[in-house]
């Protein structure tokens, strides 16, 4: 077992249930569902540590799972968590990061994409950004992956 800080309640909670629906609505979009119209497709992913970032985190290896399980998929998923600190934007933040509270505070953008396509999966964000401000994480993040 792990220390946390917090002893969670058996089941999911709401960030939990949330989590889960991001990773299926990505999924659902990325593997070729129209190839397997009887199939079910189970993904569970445990995540036993966590820093940040686990949303796209648990995303990259559930898509990997699939594919590695030889699902058709549209195209492998590339996923980061994105963000802006004061002025800066930075990518795969940390968890001290993303709790940043001086001057504007820390916005969190988890952006996941289909790269071959140029299709954007997953675009959150939990924070204030301007519009430049978003685009200007959108193509750090396009150059990352």
């Amino acid at each position: 077992t792990f220390s946390v800080p917090d002893r969670a309640k058996p089941g999911m909670d709401r960030r939990d249930i949330e989590i889960s629906q991001v990773i299926t609505n990505a999924l659902n979009r990325a593997i070729i569902l129209e190839d397997m119209p009887r199939a079910m497709i189970n993904v569970r992913v445990y995540i036993t540590q966590a820093d940040a970032g686990t949303r796209c985190a648990s995303l990259t290896a559930g898509a990997m799972a699939c594919a590695d399980a030889g699902l058709p998929m549209r195209d492998l998923v590339a996923a980061v968590a994105a963000g802006k600190i004061g002025d800066h934007v930075c990518l795969d933040l940390s968890k001290e990061e993303e709790d940043f509270h001086e001057g504007e505070g820390a916005t969190d953008v988890p952006i996941a994409f289909l790269p071959s396509k140029n299709e954007i999966l997953l675009l959150q964000l939990d924070g204030r950004v301007s519009r430049d401000e978003l685009k200007k994480v959108s193509r750090s993040v396009k150059k990352a992956l």
